[in-house]
């Protein structure tokens, strides 16, 4: 019963980088053309992308697979929070940069998609927190045998 509990935490977000890394391979040049828009990113687009894209699955397997489950959690966290502080980034510069997130993520407003990222670094830290306790009451069942 508690694992079923994770997936509470962890579906969504399996959900939420497969989508994204799917919708960016299938735009893969505008994504490419997007990201080089970035200043500490445009000397190397490509490998930036496919870095991005690369991550995403990882994390997506990493998230699904109960033994590395807390892995996944953790580059989760990696991704959202850089993410997210580049949007708000953009935001307080006003720049006019545009969004390289990919699919229908990319047509949300930057207030919008703060909220959105936000969301899910809360989701991503609740999860790490009940995968943590579920570790514990495994080690504490072992030992008390």
């Amino acid at each position: 019963m508690i694992a079923r509990h994770t997936y509470l935490f962890s579906g969504p977000l399996i959900l939420l980088f497969l989508y994204a890394s799917i919708s960016k391979m299938l735009d893969f040049q505008i994504f490419k053309d997007q990201i080089s828009e970035i200043p500490v990113l445009k000397q190397f687009p490509s490998a930036a992308a496919v870095s991005v894209i690369g991550m995403e699955l990882l994390t997506t397997f990493l998230l699904a697979i109960p033994k590395w489950r807390l892995s996944g959690y953790y580059i989760s966290l990696a991704l959202l929070i850089p993410f997210t502080g580049y949007i708000v980034l953009t935001v307080a510069q006003e720049s006019g940069m545009s969004c390289a997130c990919g699919g229908l993520i990319e047509h949300l407003s930057f207030t919008q998609h703060i909220l959105f990222n936000s969301f899910f670094i809360l989701l991503t830290s609740l999860g790490i927190k009940r995968e943590k306790r579920n570790q514990q009451d495994k080690v504490h069942a072992l030992s008390s045998m």
